[in-house]
Formats: structure tokens, sequence, C-alpha cells
């Protein structure tokens, strides 16, 4: 019941009083539909799933079990059905699951960048022995005025430009 007068008031009475005017209550079960429908999306990382999940969670007063759900959830809706085989095969607690996670997505990123670094060296060696006349060689290493290495770089190879007198055709 409202007093008229707020000094009157006690301050759990003041608080009450201003709970009821401006908290805006969530209706848990839709909190809870959303976390539960919850799906790692398209180039979302393992461990910004798990954040989303953990911050939807608090939202849904599942008290003791906010940790276990957070686990299991996460397992489930991963979108990398390797991984979600092997959180299956062996129980693990809800740390152990996400540092598991963020160790195997950095092992995929590394994979990947070896094999790509592979293919392109591997591209770089198939050119044709003319092509690769133009290629540089260092001759002078140096330090700038930053104090970092200088590399002089000069072409080698077949593929270089002839003098002058050559181009014209007198012999040497």
């Amino acid at each position: 019941m409202p007093h008229e007068n707020i000094e009157d008031l006690s301050f759990h009475e003041l608080w009450h009083q201003l709970d009821a005017v401006f908290f805006i209550k969530r209706n848990i079960t839709v909190t809870r539909v959303i976390f539960l429908s919850r799906r790692q999306r398209e180039a979302e990382t393992l461990e910004h799933f798990h954040a989303a999940l953990t911050e939807l969670a608090a939202k849904c007063h599942f008290r003791d079990l906010e940790t276990e759900l957070v686990r299991d959830l996460f397992i489930t809706n991963i979108t990398d059905l390797e991984l979600q085989r092997k959180f299956l095969r062996r129980a693990m607690d809800d740390e152990e699951v996400l540092e598991t996670a963020i160790a195997w997505e950095r092992g995929l990123a590394i994979q990947t960048s070896i094999e790509h670094h592979s293919k392109a060296k591997t591209a770089n060696t198939s050119i044709l022995p003319g092509v690769l006349g133009t290629a540089r060689r260092e001759t002078n290493v140096g330090e700038n005025n930053s104090g970092g290495p200088t590399i002089k770089m000069e072409p080698v190879g077949a593929m270089q430009r002839p003098d002058k007198q050559q181009r014209r055709g007198t012999p040497t």
C-alpha cells in the first residue's frame, strides 16, 4: 500500500514499491525456450557459442543444474559432429568440455593453416624454370632507419635484361 510521505517508508518498503513499479518480470518459460533452442551459428567459434549459452542460462534460474545444462546443450548443438562424438565417448565436466573444444578449434585452425601453406608452397615449386629466372636473391643485408633489417634484392637467372650493347646486336 503506497504511503503519502516517502520519508515514512523503510528502505525495505521503498525497495519493494519501486520494484513493483519499475521491475519487468521475465517470462521464465520464454527465456528457457530461447536457451534450449540455441544452436551454434555458422562461423561462430565454439568458445563464443559456449559463452552465449552461459549468458542465456544465467537468466533461466536453473540453479544447481545450470553448468550441467550448458555443457549438455553445448555438446548437443555444436556443428562439428566429430567433436560431438568425442565428447559423448567419455563423461567430462563443463570446464573440461570447454578446454577440449577450444584446443580442438585451435588445432583445426593450425591444421588448416599448414595445409594452406603446404598447397601454396607446392604451387610455387611447380613454376616453369624459365619463369623462375625472374626470381630475386638477397645480396645485401643492413639496417634501415627504424633499426630493422634491410634486404637489397637483385634479379638472378636467364631472364635478366641484356645490357644496351647486346640489345643493339653488337657482339660482346
